[in-house]
């Protein structure tokens, strides 16, 4: 139980603190051949 909730205050934390990181895009193509793809990030807010 104690480990449910370590991990909630762990999402919640990070919801917190992303809210003005935008994903630059709604669909992705990730080839079958490559191990990565690039994907673009905004960051809107005052601070890093």
């Amino acid at each position: 139980m104690k480990r449910i909730a370590l991990f909630f205050c762990f999402i919640f934390s990070f919801a917190a603190h992303a809210n003005n990181i935008i994903v630059n895009g709604t669909r992705f193509i990730y080839p079958g051949n490559e191990k990565e793809i690039t994907v673009q990030l905004s960051n809107n807010a005052d601070r890093p």
